[in-house]
């Protein structure tokens, strides 16, 4: 087995982890986390207008598409372990957020996470074990594995495959 395909099977496994068992960022008592975010995702196609966030309508239906990609990112890195496009195009998502999260968390871009509110839900699965949230540095580990992953899948989709 090639070292692209190790890394992006590594790859989606942390983003996997990081998207839906591990808080990205804290705000208002809320935690971000992958399920937080499907659940306001169906609620920003059935009320846009709460989630505007003083942007267009149409450009709200943009952001939950893209935060439909990023559902899905993991298991499109897990299908970089045989296409190279998919490592790629899976990568991009976690690695941007967790840059964002990142940025916002020690203020170098201020106001960022503003705009990632639709992230925050109060749900808990099994309560104050997970989603899991635990800071390193002022930064929720979640973030740096959407880091990680991004930047393994990254690299992963331009190493061979064989």
């Amino acid at each position: 087995m090639g070292a692209g395909k190790i890394l992006s099977i590594f790859a989606g496994i942390i983003t996997i982890l990081s998207t839906y068992l591990l808080v990205w960022f804290t705000g208002s008592g809320w935690g971000a986390h992958g399920v937080g975010l499907f659940l306001n995702v169906i609620d920003i196609f059935q009320d846009p207008a709460t989630y505007n966030m003083g942007i267009p309508i149409w450009a709200v239906y943009i952001v939950a598409a893209g935060a439909i990609l990023f559902l899905i990112a993991g298991l499109l890195q897990l299908i970089g372990a045989k296409s190279k496009a998919m490592a790629i195009i899976g990568s991009l998502f976690p690695l941007t957020l967790g840059v964002i999260v990142i940025l916002g968390a020690f203020n170098l871009s201020p106001g960022i996470l503003t705009y990632l509110d639709f992230c925050l839900n109060p749900l808990e699965f099994v309560p104050g074990v997970l989603p899991f949230n635990y800071e390193l540095a002022g930064v929720s580990i979640g973030s740096y594995g959407l880091l990680a992953g991004g930047l393994l899948g990254l690299i992963s989709g331009f190493m061979s495959r064989e």
